[in-house]
This record gives C-alpha cells, structure tokens and sequence, in this order.
C-alpha cells in the first residue's frame, strides 16, 4: 500500500507562516527587482525568488498573478477591475449632472449633496479625482 493520511506538501494550501513568506518574496522580492508588466515562470523559480509551484498557484489565487501564455505571468492588483469599474461610472454620473446643469455649472457644495447611484465611490472622492484629472475646471465664485 500507500501513504495514508496526509497529501503531498508540495499540494498543501499555504496559511499562516508559509504564506507570509511568498507574500513577502512577491512584495519585496519580486515587485522590487522586476521592471515589466510580467515575469516567467522560470525567474521567479530561480534565486534569489526560489519560489515553489505552491506559491505560484497561491499568488495566482490570491489575485496577484495572472497566467500570460506558457510560463509567463502578469502582475495584477486584486480587486483594480471593480475600482475601475466604479470610478469610470462615477465620472460619468458627474459629468451628466453637469451637462443638464443650467450653462454646464454647480457649485461644488450642491454637487456634493448629491449621491451617486451608479459608483460604490463617495461623491466627494469622484469629484476630487476629475478636479485632480482636469475633467472638470474649477471656478471660484464670490459667493
């Protein structure tokens, strides 16, 4: 017979200490030292990464790879697609109060009383992002 009882390590989820580990070769490691979008398979085996199949599967599951071909991975920031997502419709929202506004104007304190009903973003955060995108221009008022 074989083995009972316990799985091959190399097959074991990463928790605790071990994936603190990879997660500190991937941040300070890896991000550090590669200047690309992606890195193979093969670099990130070798020294001074030496990292496992394990850890490559980890990081791919956590959202921090993602497979590019054969052996070759991007780097991806988990959760950037939704960010995106919600800022892109934010802006969107805003820049259709502005067009329906009277001469394409609010002012700053009546947009910020507004709630965006398209964006899990703050008002205030989509507004200060265009300001600082120069999508919209910023007028100061006597009033």
């Amino acid at each position: 017979g074989g083995t009972r009882g316990s799985a091959h390590p190399d097959k074991q989820p990463l928790t605790g200490e071990a994936w603190l580990r990879v997660v500190d070769v991937f941040a300070d490691g890896v991000l550090g030292a590669v200047r690309d979008d992606g890195v193979s398979k093969e670099a990130l085996q070798a020294p001074p990464f030496a990292l496992r199949e394990r850890d490559l599967s980890a990081l791919m599951q956590a959202g921090m790879l993602t497979g590019r071909g054969v052996d070759q991975f991007n780097f991806a920031i988990p959760g950037a697609g939704a960010f995106v997502k919600s800022l892109t419709k934010g802006r969107q929202e805003v820049i259709g109060m502005l067009k329906r506004a009277r001469y394409q104007e609010l002012l700053r304190s009546d947009l910020l009383k507004r709630k965006l009903r398209y964006s899990k973003l703050s008002m205030e955060y989509v507004v200060e992002d265009m300001v600082g995108a120069q999508l919209v221009e910023v007028v100061d008022t006597s009033s």
